[in-house]
C-alpha cells in the first residue's frame, strides 16, 4: 500500500510539473527557419521568404499580440501563409474572431496574405445550426482585408517585375500556360470534418491520391513549384505521392507533450505518438513542413514544445 501511495504521488507531481512547465512554455514563441531548395523554384523567387502561421486558436503573445507582430516583422517575409485554426470553434467556445481580425488588420497591407482552412474553420462551415452565422462573419473579415480564402482552390503567383512583390496572377494572363515558368502555384486543401475524427474513438478515414487529385487537380503539375496548405499532416504519405512540391501543415500542436527519445506523444486528434507532428522532412521528392502551431485549446499543454512561427526560405536548386 505504501508503494501505491508513492507511485500516486510521483504521478501527481509529474502532472503538476507538466502544467507548470506548460504555463511558461506556451508564451515562449520560437521562429524556426527552414531552407527549401528545389529545382522547380523560379529564379525570380530566389531568396523569397515565407512566414507560415497555424493554430493560433485566439491565443496572444504579449499585450495585444505585440510579440507575434514583432516576430513577423523581424522575419521580413515576402509572403504570409495562414494554415488554419486561427480561432477556437467548439461547442463550449464563444464566437470570438477578435484576435484573428486584429492579426489580419496588422499584416494585410504590409505583406501579401493567403488563408486556407483548418478543422475549426471547416467545423463552423459544415455545422451552421450549431454555429449560426459564424462562417459568414469569418468570411466577412477576410473580405474586409482582401485575403483570398483557398478552399480546394489553386492560384498562380508571380514576382512583380516593377515592385518585386509577390502577386496573384490574373487568369486572363494565361496562368495555365506551360511557358509561364516564372510562376509558382499555391493551393489550400479543405478536408471535410470526417477526416478529423478522434482516433482513439474512430478508425482513421481513408484518403487516397485519387481523393487528393479530385480536390486539387493541379497537384499533378510537375513543372511548377507548388505549395499546398494542407492543415492535417495525417495524410503525408498521400501528399508525397503527388507532384506538389511543398506541403505546409499544422494541426498536431507538435504532439503537445514531447519526451526525450520518444518525441510527440499525442495530437489534438487523439493520435498517439504522431509521426508527422513537427519539423521539416523530405517525403519522396516532396518537402513537408509541419508547424507545432502557435496556440492550444482542449489539450491545453505544451511541454518541450514551444509555439512556432515558421519561416521558409526558397532557394532554387541547380539541376
Amino acid at each position: 500500500m505504501q508503494y501505491l501511495w508513492i507511485a500516486l504521488a510521483i504521478v501527481l507531481f509529474t502532472v503538476l510539473l507538466f502544467f507548470v512547465i506548460s504555463h511558461f512554455e506556451k508564451n515562449r514563441l520560437t521562429c524556426p527557419v527552414y531552407r527549401v531548395e528545389d529545382a522547380r523554384i523560379p529564379a525570380s523567387f530566389s531568396g523569397k521568404r515565407i512566414v507560415f502561421l497555424s493554430d493560433l486558436h485566439s491565443c496572444t503573445f504579449g499585450n495585444q499580440n505585440q510579440k507575434l507582430y514583432e516576430a513577423i516583422d523581424r522575419a521580413k517575409p515576402d509572403l504570409v501563409l495562414i494554415g488554419g485554426d486561427m480561432m477556437v470553434v467548439k461547442s463550449w467556445s464563444q464566437k470570438d474572431f477578435n484576435v484573428t481580425r486584429d492579426l489580419l488588420s496588422y499584416i494585410c497591407g504590409r505583406y501579401p496574405v493567403y488563408y486556407a482552412p483548418g478543422n475549426h474553420e471547416q467545423r463552423m462551415k459544415e455545422y451552421p445550426k450549431e454555429y449560426p452565422e459564424w462562417f459568414t462573419s469569418f468570411l466577412d473579415i477576410l473580405k474586409e482585408f482582401g485575403v483570398p480564402y483557398l478552399e480546394n482552390e489553386t492560384l498562380s503567383l508571380k514576382v512583380d517585375a516593377t515592385s518585386g512583390d509577390i502577386v496573384t496572377v490574373d487568369e486572363s494572363e494565361g496562368a495555365d500556360a506551360p511557358e509561364q515558368e516564372d510562376r509558382i502555384l499555391l493551393s489550400g486543401l479543405a478536408l471535410d470534418m470526417h477526416y478529423y475524427k478522434k482516433l482513439l474513438l474512430h478508425r482513421k478515414e481513408r484518403f487516397s491520391l485519387e481523393d487528393l487529385r479530385s480536390l486539387l487537380p493541379r497537384v499533378d503539375d510537375a513543372r511548377h513549384f507548388h505549395i499546398v496548405l494542407a492543415h492535417n499532416p495525417l495524410y503525408v504519405p498521400v501528399y508525397a505521392a503527388s507532384n506538389a512540391s511543398l506541403f505546409l501543415s499544422g494541426h498536431m500542436h507538435g504532439g503537445c507533450v514531447r519526451l526525450p527519445l520518444i518525441g510527440a506523444t499525442i495530437s489534438p486528434q487523439l493520435e498517439l505518438f504522431p509521426r508527422y507532428a513537427k519539423g521539416y522532412k523530405m517525403a519522396s521528392d516532396t518537402h513537408v513542413i509541419v508547424s507545432a502551431g502557435l496556440g492550444t485549446h482542449s489539450i491545453n499543454l505544451r511541454v518541450n514544445n514551444p509555439p512556432e512561427l515558421v519561416i521558409v526560405d526558397l532557394v532554387p536548386k541547380k539541376q
